[in-house]
């Protein structure tokens, strides 16, 4: 087994950190970290990155790519990627990181029910809600002995403060007021939506604690409300008695059991949440005079066309046949339709029929609507 790994967490309570104390220590840095300005003292054993053309949807694959180009050029080449295999082909494409070692990752369904890990396998992460999660796994899978984390704030809820590489603070909150508007706007990620995704994302940290019980925080403020892990002042410890401070910060820690809830609870909150912001989206959509096309006429569909019927110009369906409706059409027929969106109502198919329209069809990816 491994000695010990410290995981830089880019949340903005390591600049109240001496980072130059961990220069000969195996270090595991995430994200945007290499902007920091400490970044080279830390001489990251592994650089973790975040799913990147998932985010396609939300940024411009030029802006990704040069992002990419960028962590390339500043990231040591002894420094092994961590990325997520999904990427895989586009990194191929691109020719990036080819002077790397990379250890490629894939995710599964995290079923919430589930609250044992018995094995670890990086090809099968549980899904994460924030890459601190997919980082602590790898260094699971990787064996290290002890897992330390600095800079695990999760205080962007409350605070301006978001990253620590960002220095100046008006360029800070202008970033911040442009992606709460973008995602409140176009995908309804209001504060019950964060919420509920930082409570999953506190319970999948108190599973993988469970899994070793060998992970401690060690963020600047002691008093931080993560506390699924034993903490450790970062300092002290770096200057101190490591064993004996470990062996204090498990004495001293409570460990608090994953509260479960009914399946059949949870089942219907998340529906409540779904509909509610189908519902949300619908009445924004009402409001506009642009001339949407619905895809399916299933139970879903049906909703969405009693609640916008005047704004829904044609129905596609491949059952179109066997549906008693007049204006409902075969996909085939979108070449003939005038529309300024497509909305497919089909749950759990969405990302199939939308390839299919784009790649059959020639329907352009930001005129297609997925709740």
């Amino acid at each position: 087994m491994k000695k010990s790994l410290f995981i830089i967490a880019p949340g903005p309570s390591i600049n109240n950190q001496d980072l130059s104390l961990l220069k000969e220590e195996n270090v595991m840095t995430l994200s945007g970290m290499y902007q920091h300005n400490d970044f080279k003292i830390l001489n990251s054993k592994y650089h973790v990155l975040p799913r990147i053309f998932h985010h396609e949807k939300y940024n411009k694959k030029t802006e990704l790519i040069a992002n990419l180009k960028d962590i390339e050029k500043k990231v040591s080449t002894k420094t092994i990627i961590c990325a997520a295999r999904e990427d895989e082909e586009e990194f191929k494409k691109l020719k990036l990181f080819l002077n790397h070692r990379v250890l490629w990752r894939s995710y599964l369904p995290w079923d919430r029910f589930s609250f044992t890990i018995e094995t670890i396998d990086i090809n099968r992460i549980p899904s994460s809600q924030y890459l601190i999660e997919s980082a602590i796994y790898i260094s699971l899978y990787l064996e290290f002995e002890n897992i330390f984390i600095l800079g695990m704030d999760k205080n962007w809820l409350c605070e301006n403060d978001l990253y620590a590489y960002f220095n100046n603070k008006k360029v800070l909150n202008k970033i911040i007021k442009k992606t709460n508007d973008y995602y409140l706007k176009e995908h309804h990620w209001d504060s019950e939506f964060r919420i509920n995704a930082l409570l999953q994302s506190i319970r999948k940290l108190k599973l993988l604690y469970t899994y070793k019980e060998n992970i401690y925080n060690m963020n600047a403020n002691q008093n931080t409300f993560v506390d699924v892990f034993p903490k450790i002042k970062y300092e002290e410890f770096m200057n101190g008695n490591r064993n004996l401070l470990i062996k204090n910060a498990r004495s001293s820690f409570t460990k608090v059991p994953i509260r479960q809830r009914s399946k059949n609870h949870d089942l219907k909150y998340q529906f409540s949440s779904f509909y509610s912001n189908i519902f949300n989206k619908v009445s924004s959509f009402k409001k506009t005079k642009n001339k949407y096309v619905l895809y399916g006429y299933g139970s879903l569909g049906q909703t969405i066309y009693t609640l916008m019927e005047k704004n829904i110009v044609s129905i596609l369906d491949i059952n179109a046949k066997s549906i008693n409706k007049n204006n409902v059409y075969l996909p085939e027929r979108i070449s003939s339709i005038s529309y300024d969106y497509i909305i497919i109502s089909t749950i759990a198919r969405e990302e199939y029929i939308s390839k299919m329209l784009i790649d059959n069809f020639n329907v352009k990816k930001d005129k297609i609507i997925i709740f």
